[in-house]
């Protein structure tokens, strides 16, 4: 992560490797030409990717322009590497924006295990209640067929998701076609439909999601908008659903089944593709 062209010093920080969302804050950015651009940039092997969310300036009116520096290597060679500030006051949702939303696909089994939530001054309250006031206004909840853990299942989600939109927030269903995490590097079929060929998986796709969307819609819960698929840029369903060659005729017709049945559920739901870049 750099901060350069500001017209002062270039800062520098070498970013943690880490599978958690991370707040990372470079202080003390002099700006003295109007202007300042903010990189990210990785090095990495194939299937290795970074994510980047919510980058915002701020104001500082007690600038000292004395950054921390440390000895360790640098991006850029003979450029200070910065000790990056952390804090834990929550960062405000971008007002331009008319979606604003947030994954909680794991917060249903986490409540069921007694996790508290608390808002930013100490007082608790119920999650989805803190994203709200912070200005969320769509909840995604991803879709697996039979998970081993038991959550995450059409079951748990049409329990769960009733409570997102009792509070006036929008829904996004997220479909993986699998019993566990579907993204770039496994798109791995459910169990049972292992032994599936192309023509039975347009119909595994079809039943599954319209079964799931339609017992959303009996619960009141109609989705507002559904992912066919999850980080599909390789394809989904392997092997049958995988782009090879650039040939993406296999994963397209899984994709139509998938949006047939969406809206066979709901005309009025929005459908939309889902990928790593």
């Amino acid at each position: 992560m750099e901060a350069k062209n500001c017209g002062g010093t270039q800062l520098n920080y070498n970013l943690p490797t880490t599978n958690n969302w991370t707040q990372i804050t470079i202080s003390n950015i002099q700006v003295t030409n109007n202007q300042c651009t903010i990189g990210f940039y990785s090095v990495a092997a194939a299937n290795q990717w970074m994510n980047f969310d919510d980058v915002q300036f701020y104001m500082n009116n007690n600038p000292t322009f004395t950054p921390t520096r440390t000895p360790t290597r640098t991006s850029t060679p003979g450029g200070p590497t910065v000790t990056p500030t952390r804090t834990r006051t929550p960062t405000p949702a971008a007002s331009g924006l008319s979606i604003r939303g947030a994954d909680v696909s794991s917060l249903q089994r986490a409540l069921e295990l007694g996790q508290l939530y608390y808002t930013a001054n100490g007082t608790p309250g119920h999650p989805l209640d803190i994203l709200q006031s912070a200005g969320v206004n769509y909840i995604r909840l991803r879709v697996w067929v039979n998970p081993v853990s038991g959550y995450n299942n059409m079951a748990k989600v049409v329990e769960f998701a009733p409570q997102v939109k009792s509070r006036g927030m929008k829904l996004l269903i997220d479909f993986h076609y699998s019993d566990t995490w579907a993204d770039p590097g496994k798109q791995f079929k459910p169990a049972a439909w292992a032994n599936h060929n192309l023509t039975q998986l347009r119909a595994d796709v079809y039943n599954h999601t319209f079964s799931v969307c339609n017992a959303l819609k009996a619960a009141g819960a109609t989705p507002d908008m559904v992912q066919v698929g999850n980080e599909i840029t390789p394809g989904m369903l392997w092997e049958e659903g995988r782009i090879v060659n650039n040939n993406f005729t296999n994963v397209s017709s899984l994709i139509k089944e998938g949006y047939n049945a969406v809206k066979a559920c709901d005309s009025s739901i929005l459908v939309m593709l889902h990928t790593d870049r």
